[in-house]
């Protein structure tokens, strides 16, 4: 399981996503981008759409949020896809799409582009939902729904701008802003349940401080 330490909290034990089932694909993965089919359907992504100019800038914005996913390292072995495959597709997809204005092709724009067709989206077909992200639960949640979401996160992602890290604590009266907004939010207009993941980022803060310390480490 990839985990980017940066930006995440693992809140409780993510094993349900660590030992899914790969049925056969390469990655194990919380979807960002459904496909949607002519008849209004939506389906996951293949590697023909790979070859279609009206799909390609889709999937290099990304299939998946790459804060957290599982790799099936013997598939990876056997197919012996390495660094030289990356920059090589890297310099294809940038040669293709160099005219266009944005391109988010960074590392999940990559990965989705390397294994479009060989992703295992957690969830599907059961749930055809971006929200549904109990092993990648990113804090933009919050900023179409007010409600805590039907499941209990694993995995937090502190997606965005703001990282918690820049905050000053204890939070009494601010927190991240808003993507549509300059200036940070009131606490008093959090949505239900925002508040309490924030708060976990702080208490975690505190425990990583006091371990440092105790293993005599000055950071």
């Amino acid at each position: 399981m990839y985990i980017d330490v940066g930006d995440t909290f693992i809140a409780s034990d993510p094993s349900t996503y660590y030992d899914a089932d790969f049925q056969g694909n390469a990655l194990t993965v919380t979807p960002i981008r459904f496909k949607v089919t002519p008849e209004r359907n939506l389906a996951l992504y293949l590697e023909s759409d790979l070859s279609n100019m009206a799909l390609l800038p889709g999937i290099v914005r990304g299939l998946m949020n790459s804060d957290s996913y599982v790799i099936n390292l013997k598939m990876m072995r056997t197919l012996d896809f390495g660094i030289a495959d990356y920059t090589s597709l890297a310099i294809t997809l940038s040669r293709v799409l160099g005219k266009e204005e944005n391109v988010y092709w960074g590392d999940q724009g990559l990965l989705s582009a390397a294994f479009a067709g060989q992703m295992n989206v957690f969830g599907f077909p059961k749930y055809k939902d971006l929200y549904y992200m109990p092993h990648n639960f990113c804090m933009w949640y919050f900023d179409t729904k007010s409600v805590k979401p039907a499941y209990e996160p694993t995995i937090i992602h502190f997606a965005g701008s703001e990282k918690p890290w820049n905050l000053k604590y204890p939070i009494h009266t601010n927190l991240l802003n808003n993507k549509f907004e300059v200036t940070l939010n009131n606490l008093n207009i959090l949505k239900l349940g925002q508040a309490e993941y924030y708060y976990l980022w702080h208490e975690y803060s505190i425990k990583t401080d006091t371990l440092l310390k105790e293993l005599g480490i000055n950071n």
